[in-house]
């Protein structure tokens, strides 16, 4: 029951995070109902995403390391949890 919740709950994260990161290629309008959800998306990982991106050293690559590297420790605790 507990390993159930904490993984449905760790998806939960991974697809907040991947709807972060498509709503961010594509250009919102300020004032719109898609603005509203960015943000709300925004507000929600910022706080997990932040200071991750502080700690990583800059890069001249067009992605965001502290996205792929979040999204690869919670695909691991997913894989982590389910195995017991």
């Amino acid at each position: 029951m507990v390993r159930t919740v904490l993984v449905l709950a760790l998806e939960a994260c991974i697809v907040v995070l991947v709807l972060r990161g498509l709503l961010s290629w594509f250009p919102i309008d300020y004032g719109t109902s898609m603005y509203k959800v960015q943000q709300a998306l925004t507000s929600v990982t910022e706080p997990v995403l932040g200071p991750v991106r502080r700690r990583l050293p800059p890069t001249s690559l067009p992605i965001d390391l502290s996205f792929v590297l979040v999204m690869i420790v919670l695909w691991v605790a997913v894989i982590f949890v389910q195995s017991f």
